[in-house]
Protein backbone atom coordinates (compact mmCIF):
# COMPACT_ATOMS: atom_id res chain seq x y z
CA UNK A 1 0.00 0.00 0.00
CA UNK A 2 2.62 2.18 0.34
CA UNK A 3 3.66 2.52 -3.16
CA UNK A 4 0.15 2.53 -4.07
CA UNK A 5 -1.01 5.74 -6.02
CA UNK A 6 -3.70 7.24 -3.96
CA UNK A 7 -5.87 10.77 -5.07
CA UNK A 8 -4.44 13.69 -4.61
CA UNK A 9 -7.88 14.92 -4.12
CA UNK A 10 -10.98 13.42 -3.24
CA UNK A 11 -14.00 12.43 -5.38
CA UNK A 12 -15.82 9.93 -7.12
CA UNK A 13 -13.59 9.58 -10.67
CA UNK A 14 -9.98 9.27 -9.24
CA UNK A 15 -11.77 6.76 -6.42
CA UNK A 16 -13.41 4.48 -9.20
CA UNK A 17 -9.97 4.26 -10.66
CA UNK A 18 -7.89 3.92 -7.78
CA UNK A 19 -10.78 0.83 -7.06
CA UNK A 20 -9.90 -0.38 -10.02
CA UNK A 21 -6.47 -0.59 -10.16
CA UNK A 22 -5.45 -1.80 -6.43
CA UNK A 23 -8.80 -3.54 -5.45
CA UNK A 24 -10.90 -4.83 -8.40
CA UNK A 25 -8.01 -7.24 -9.52
CA UNK A 26 -8.39 -9.33 -6.38
CA UNK A 27 -12.66 -9.49 -6.60
CA UNK A 28 -13.78 -11.68 -9.12
CA UNK A 29 -16.98 -10.56 -10.01
CA UNK A 30 -17.15 -7.51 -8.79
CA UNK A 31 -19.44 -4.13 -9.51
CA UNK A 32 -18.12 -1.16 -8.92
CA UNK A 33 -20.71 1.46 -9.12
CA UNK A 34 -20.82 5.35 -7.78
CA UNK A 35 -22.65 6.24 -5.11
CA UNK A 36 -25.38 7.78 -7.76
CA UNK A 37 -25.54 4.63 -9.92
CA UNK A 38 -26.05 2.92 -7.10
CA UNK A 39 -28.91 4.86 -5.27
CA UNK A 40 -30.50 4.86 -8.58
CA UNK A 41 -30.55 0.63 -9.00
CA UNK A 42 -30.85 0.29 -5.28
CA UNK A 43 -33.15 3.40 -4.28
CA UNK A 44 -34.77 1.52 -0.76
CA UNK A 45 -30.99 0.71 0.64
CA UNK A 46 -30.86 2.53 3.70
CA UNK A 47 -28.74 2.28 6.74
CA UNK A 48 -29.87 2.83 10.21
CA UNK A 49 -27.58 4.10 13.14
CA UNK A 50 -27.10 1.78 15.94
CA UNK A 51 -30.31 1.98 17.83
CA UNK A 52 -32.32 1.70 14.60
CA UNK A 53 -33.97 4.95 15.23
CA UNK A 54 -32.68 6.95 12.66
CA UNK A 55 -30.91 6.96 9.50
CA UNK A 56 -27.06 6.34 10.21
CA UNK A 57 -23.93 8.11 8.92
CA UNK A 58 -21.81 6.74 6.07
CA UNK A 59 -19.93 8.87 3.86
CA UNK A 60 -18.98 6.97 0.50
CA UNK A 61 -18.07 7.83 -3.05
CA UNK A 62 -17.65 4.86 -4.94
CA UNK A 63 -19.51 1.28 -4.06
CA UNK A 64 -17.99 -2.52 -5.04
CA UNK A 65 -20.48 -5.47 -4.93
CA UNK A 66 -19.15 -8.84 -4.86
CA UNK A 67 -20.54 -12.00 -6.11
CA UNK A 68 -21.57 -13.13 -2.89
CA UNK A 69 -24.05 -9.87 -2.69
CA UNK A 70 -21.70 -8.20 -0.19
CA UNK A 71 -21.18 -4.59 -0.29
CA UNK A 72 -18.19 -2.33 -0.06
CA UNK A 73 -18.70 1.60 0.49
CA UNK A 74 -15.22 3.48 -0.25
CA UNK A 75 -14.77 6.83 0.76
CA UNK A 76 -11.14 8.89 0.11
CA UNK A 77 -9.93 11.08 2.26
CA UNK A 78 -6.74 13.32 1.58
CA UNK A 79 -5.00 14.66 3.91
CA UNK A 80 -1.58 16.72 2.63
CA UNK A 81 0.79 14.07 2.42
CA UNK A 82 -1.27 11.36 3.90
CA UNK A 83 -3.59 8.95 2.11
CA UNK A 84 -6.45 7.80 4.04
CA UNK A 85 -9.69 5.71 3.15
CA UNK A 86 -13.07 4.66 4.84
CA UNK A 87 -14.60 1.40 3.88
CA UNK A 88 -18.05 0.20 5.15
CA UNK A 89 -18.63 -3.43 4.47
CA UNK A 90 -22.16 -4.78 4.19
CA UNK A 91 -21.71 -8.16 5.16
CA UNK A 92 -24.90 -8.98 4.00
CA UNK A 93 -25.17 -6.92 1.34
CA UNK A 94 -29.24 -5.63 0.78
CA UNK A 95 -30.69 -7.51 2.87
CA UNK A 96 -31.35 -5.56 6.32
CA UNK A 97 -30.90 -4.47 9.06
CA UNK A 98 -28.49 -2.48 7.40
CA UNK A 99 -27.08 -0.94 10.46
CA UNK A 100 -23.95 0.16 11.51
CA UNK A 101 -22.24 -2.32 14.14
CA UNK A 102 -24.92 -5.16 13.44
CA UNK A 103 -24.10 -5.88 9.69
CA UNK A 104 -21.93 -3.07 8.31
CA UNK A 105 -18.32 -2.58 10.08
CA UNK A 106 -16.38 0.22 9.30
CA UNK A 107 -12.65 -0.29 8.59
CA UNK A 108 -10.00 2.46 7.87
CA UNK A 109 -6.50 2.09 5.82
CA UNK A 110 -3.75 4.57 5.20
CA UNK A 111 -0.35 4.15 3.91
CA UNK A 112 0.57 7.73 6.10
CA UNK A 113 4.08 8.10 4.03
CA UNK A 114 6.94 9.62 6.38
CA UNK A 115 5.33 7.86 9.23
CA UNK A 116 5.52 4.76 7.30
CA UNK A 117 2.36 3.44 8.41
CA UNK A 118 -0.11 1.23 6.05
CA UNK A 119 -2.76 -0.61 6.90
CA UNK A 120 -6.59 -1.61 6.45
CA UNK A 121 -7.91 -2.63 10.05
CA UNK A 122 -11.36 -2.17 11.57
CA UNK A 123 -11.47 1.70 12.75
CA UNK A 124 -10.28 2.48 16.01
CA UNK A 125 -7.47 -0.03 16.13
CA UNK A 126 -5.67 2.69 16.97
CA UNK A 127 -7.27 4.92 19.48
CA UNK A 128 -9.01 2.26 21.93
CA UNK A 129 -6.46 0.47 24.60
CA UNK A 130 -9.24 -1.42 26.65
CA UNK A 131 -12.51 -3.31 26.40
CA UNK A 132 -14.40 0.00 28.08
CA UNK A 133 -13.45 2.30 25.49
CA UNK A 134 -14.77 -0.13 22.40
CA UNK A 135 -18.06 -0.38 24.19
CA UNK A 136 -18.21 3.08 24.59
CA UNK A 137 -20.53 2.71 28.09
CA UNK A 138 -19.48 6.16 29.08
CA UNK A 139 -16.10 8.09 29.52
CA UNK A 140 -13.66 5.90 30.89
CA UNK A 141 -12.46 7.71 34.16
CA UNK A 142 -8.76 8.47 34.39
CA UNK A 143 -8.49 8.42 30.60
CA UNK A 144 -7.22 11.12 28.60
CA UNK A 145 -10.20 13.25 27.07
CA UNK A 146 -9.28 12.12 23.52
CA UNK A 147 -9.56 8.74 24.47
CA UNK A 148 -12.87 10.09 26.93
CA UNK A 149 -14.26 11.44 23.63
CA UNK A 150 -13.86 7.76 21.67
CA UNK A 151 -17.63 7.23 23.02
CA UNK A 152 -18.87 9.17 20.33
CA UNK A 153 -17.88 6.13 17.69
CA UNK A 154 -18.33 3.26 20.25
CA UNK A 155 -20.03 0.18 19.77
CA UNK A 156 -23.36 0.64 21.92
CA UNK A 157 -26.58 0.20 20.64
CA UNK A 158 -27.84 3.63 23.18
CA UNK A 159 -26.93 6.62 20.52
CA UNK A 160 -26.73 9.19 22.37
CA UNK A 161 -22.87 9.16 21.56
CA UNK A 162 -24.12 10.66 17.86
CA UNK A 163 -24.54 9.22 14.35
CA UNK A 164 -21.20 7.33 14.56
CA UNK A 165 -22.09 5.24 17.01
CA UNK A 166 -21.28 1.68 15.69
CA UNK A 167 -18.19 2.35 13.97
CA UNK A 168 -15.93 0.64 16.91
CA UNK A 169 -18.16 -2.53 17.08
CA UNK A 170 -15.56 -4.82 14.34
CA UNK A 171 -12.75 -3.79 16.60
CA UNK A 172 -14.35 -5.15 19.53
CA UNK A 173 -15.13 -8.57 18.05
CA UNK A 174 -11.66 -8.48 16.84
CA UNK A 175 -10.43 -7.37 20.18
CA UNK A 176 -12.57 -10.03 22.33
CA UNK A 177 -10.82 -13.02 19.80
CA UNK A 178 -13.30 -12.92 17.08
CA UNK A 179 -16.00 -14.11 19.43
CA UNK A 180 -19.22 -12.15 19.97
CA UNK A 181 -19.24 -11.70 23.98
CA UNK A 182 -22.32 -12.33 26.10
CA UNK A 183 -22.63 -8.10 26.32
CA UNK A 184 -22.28 -7.28 22.67
CA UNK A 185 -25.01 -4.49 21.57
CA UNK A 186 -26.41 -7.03 19.19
Amino acid sequence: MSTWDYPKISGTELMGVFIEKYYLPYLRSAKLMTRSEFKSMYPKYSVKNLSGTGEGHMIYHQVVILSNGMILFFNDVYYGTSNYLWIYADINGLAGPNRIGHDIFVFDGSSWGKRGNTYVNFWSHYTCATRACYMASGPEEGTSEAESNRGYYGCSKDNKYGYYAGYYCGALIRYDGWKIADDYPW
